[in-house]
């Protein structure tokens, strides 16, 4: 114990630390994001509104897009009709859009791929749950998004390296992200868009309606993650539905 209560101490009195900076950065960070976004404010008026509206309907315009072009990338590629697929994902997307968070619309995901389209065990355990930790399709096309809508208000030119590297990290970023409301990236890619000469308070602005996109970015996730999972259970559903019955060799 006398070897033990001093170490103790010292990462109990870190932990003390670390809790009185999060309390003033959480007291700060307020005052900060006001500073920043106060001077664009001034010299844009009104006019950020329409900015932000514009925002809105691109990126929800976009996500759209990219949703409806899933429907034939998973009817061709996992070899379902279009219809069969579209039936089995509108569980899935209800709760995705009910509750904005990929997470939740796991077991509908699951249900709905055993129900309509014949997922195996092995799908349905692994599969599945592992695209819904790591495949996000929005932040691909949140990133992309944002960045080229600042590039074109701030008008700052963006090289196609620049946005080969931007859109790279992104993809990496996403990894990490929680597919909860409000789980995204956030303010961590910060670092990302000030390195192609992104304002920081533009960023911070675009952030004000990230709320209101939620909806249509958890409706791509859930989507693109049940596309994929179709796509890559193609050979696992033939081998446990009809063509396995079809291969096995007759009686005696």
């Amino acid at each position: 114990d006398s070897r033990r209560k001093p170490l103790a101490e010292i990462f109990r009195a870190g932990s003390d630390a670390v809790l009185i900076v999060v309390r003033w950065i959480l007291v700060a960070t307020p005052v900060g994001v006001f500073a920043m976004v106060m001077g664009l404010a001034l010299r844009t008026g009104s006019e950020a509104v329409g900015v932000l509206g514009s925002f809105v309907v691109l990126y929800n315009g976009v996500s759209l897009l990219f949703i409806l072009a899933l429907y034939p990338l998973a009817a061709f590629f996992g070899r379902v009709g279009m219809a069969k697929f579209a039936r089995a994902a509108i569980q899935p997307q209800i709760v995705a859009v009910s509750t904005r968070s990929s997470i939740a619309s796991l077991p509908a995901q699951v249900e709905s791929g055993q129900g309509h389209l014949g997922f195996s065990p092995t799908t349905s355990g692994f599969l599945v749950p592992l695209l819904v930790s790591i495949f996000k399709l929005s932040n691909p096309t949140w990133g992309a998004t944002r960045v080229l809508f600042l590039a074109a208000i701030f008008g700052v030119d963006l090289t196609l390296a620049q946005l080969v590297a931007f859109t790279f990290s992104f993809l990496i970023i996403g990894l990490t992200v929680v597919g909860v409301p409000n789980g995204g990236t956030a303010f961590r890619t910060l670092p990302a868009f000030v390195a192609v000469g992104i304002p920081v308070e533009g960023l911070v602005l675009l952030h004000a309606v990230r709320d209101i996109n939620d909806y249509v970015s958890t409706l791509a996730n859930t989507t693109g993650q049940f596309a994929a999972a179709t796509i890559l259970s193609k050979g696992d559903r033939a081998m446990t539905g009809n063509e396995f019955q079809a291969r096995k060799p007759p009686p005696n």
